[in-house]
């Protein structure tokens, strides 16, 4: 959505190891799934493509409109890995709406916030510290904080720390930058984090570790009532180290040279590297539920034809990703092929009956009216027939491309098993390029240029592409 309050669709093209971006569509009043399909059509045929033949695999994110144009389209569909990664930290850390016994507890803060300094540059911090939804309470009993087993609450005490000092120039001038000055030689702030991007609470909470003698003193400097203990300390310290494996896996997925191949390897790197905390335990659980819902037949399908069975049944059981049977494999390369090769089998088909001596001598003797009436039908007949056959001696021959394959090690030239293979390397895990596609948008539409017609923008878009791609080819 631009400045302007116009929606737009970004649609990028991958194929090898490049991508086209193919511009911004305007999205005009609702966008229901089925009108959705309709505009990526649309867009598709200004470049000579279409969507049920020449798509492998739609990649989109996970949100209920894409999952249900992937369910109507007749191409397959991929969501976005990344996302779930997403969902699965964001179910075990933070972001959900906390209990009443769940709250932070923190005796006085809202008498240690109003009675900060009368020369402070801010209005009114209180407030602004409780406007994410996250708000402190007190308590009569205990100024301690009792964790809960999704750390909400001391997730909440750091964010309001934080806060404390981004939201107050003069606070944090007079105290943490001058201890981090004097403990680093420079200057450093805290980072707040962002509730639509996980990987901030990695940044956040390990800026936060790296500077927590400098926050003990301006706390104390600011006699706050607010404090965090060694053993809380230590929890966060555990937070930040399996949140490092996962944020180098984001980093990983999201390379324009990602593959599902390199996703499944980027995963159990990922999953492996957890450690075996009880905190990573739970993560663990919470990513492999998370990565199993998105990952598709198309990944196995890819393992076996990479590198055979070896390599296939040695995926690691930790993430129980799927394993396919022979028969799903001839039946996925053969449903995948007919859809790819349409083009092909109707020519063959059409060749296979137009030489046919029978049918010609059949007509010879009829009208011409009647001849058009019974090649009609024919055509009708014969294909469908031929089609069914053609279905039928393509997995006859798949099997045997297979039973080559799991001997020699080869996929041959010009099979449909090297055909399978090219296809499936073009789908992409995550829909991370596509973001970076409205990121860059956003650099066209800006305040100073928020009346930029809808073609100037689709144009910009594509150019910004071409112009990449061909900087990129000359270095």
């Amino acid at each position: 959505t631009s400045l302007k309050n116009r929606r737009y669709l970004n649609i990028k093209v991958h194929f090898e190891e490049e991508f086209w971006s193919l511009g911004l569509a305007k999205v005009v009043g609702s966008l229901p799934a089925e009108k959705c399909i309709e505009l990526v059509q649309k867009v598709l045929t200004q470049f000579m493509l279409n969507y049920y033949e020449d798509i492998v695999c739609v990649t989109t994110d996970g949100a209920s409109l894409m999952q249900k144009m992937g369910h109507l389209s007749n191409c397959d569909q991929q969501l976005c890995i990344v996302h779930g990664i997403q969902l699965g930290v964001q179910d075990v850390f933070l972001y959900k709406k906390p209990s009443t016994s769940a709250k932070t507890v923190l005796k006085g803060i809202s008498d240690d916030e109003n009675s900060s300094e009368s020369d402070d540059d801010t209005t009114n911090d209180d407030e602004e510290d409780f406007s994410d939804g996250f708000q402190v309470v007190m308590s009569e009993k205990d100024d301690t904080i009792e964790l809960t087993d999704d750390l909400q609450p001391l997730i909440a005490k750091v964010r309001t720390i934080v806060k404390l000092f981004r939201r107050s120039p003069t606070k944090n001038d007079k105290t943490l930058e001058k201890y981090t000055v004097d403990e680093f030689g420079k200057a450093f702030s805290l980072i707040l984090d962002s509730k639509t991007r996980w990987s901030s609470l990695h940044t956040m909470l390990e800026r936060f570790i790296k500077l927590k003698n400098c926050i003990r003193k301006s706390l104390i400097d600011l006699e706050s009532k607010i404090e965090i203990t060694d053993k809380e300390y230590d929890l966060i310290s555990s937070v930040v180290a399996c949140l490092a494996p996962v944020k180098l896996a984001v980093e990983a997925l999201c390379r324009n040279d990602a593959t599902l191949l390199s996703a499944d390897t980027t995963l159990m790197f990922m999953v492996n590297n957890l450690g075996d905390t009880e905190l990573a335990i739970k993560l663990k659980a919470a990513l492999v539920r998370r990565i199993n819902e998105r990952r598709t037949s198309f990944s196995s399908l890819l393992h076996y034809l990479h590198n055979g069975h070896q390599r296939y049944e040695n995926l690691d059981p930790a993430l129980d990703f799927e394993h396919l049977s022979k028969l799903a494999i001839v039946n996925a390369i053969v449903r995948l092929n007919e859809r790819l090769n349409q083009r092909a089998d109707e020519h063959l088909l059409y060749t296979s009956f137009s030489s046919d001596s029978d049918s010609v001598n059949c007509t010879a003797n009829l009208s011409l009216k009647e001849k058009l009436d019974m090649a009609i039908l024919n055509d009708k007949m014969c294909k469908n027939k031929g089609r069914s056959n053609v279905a039928k001696d393509l997995s006859k021959t798949i099997r045997k491309e297979i039973a080559v394959f799991e001997e020699e090690g080869t996929r041959g030239s010009g099979t449909y098993l090297k055909n399978s293979y090219e296809y499936l390397k073009t789908i992409k895990p995550t829909s991370v390029e596509s973001e970076r596609g409205f990121s860059a948008s956003g650099n066209f539409v800006t305040k100073l240029r928020s009346s930029l017609d809808d073609d100037t923008l689709d144009a910009l878009c594509f150019l910004r592409t071409y112009f990449t791609k061909e900087k990129t080819s000359t270095k």
